[in-house]
């Protein structure tokens, strides 16, 4: 049995975003910040999900880092 997933309310900031892997994130914030990632992305030559995605990738390597 699915459940379902409620629509991203864009009029509070709310985001949806479909990466490499095709599963989709909900991302909640406020629309200047989202604003400010789509200039920076763009300004680097990505998308918004590549950004996150260098994002999370340096986020767990710093995580396995502080574990050694």
């Amino acid at each position: 049995m699915a459940t379902e997933r409620p629509e991203p309310d864009r009029a509070h900031g709310d985001d949806e975003y479909a990466g490499a892997g095709k599963k989709k994130i909900t991302i909640t914030g406020d629309r200047d910040l989202l604003r400010r990632i789509d200039t920076h992305a763009r300004r680097h030559g990505l998308t918004r999900s590549a950004l996150f995605s260098v994002g999370a990738s340096l986020f767990v390597d710093d995580l396995l880092r502080r574990r050694e």
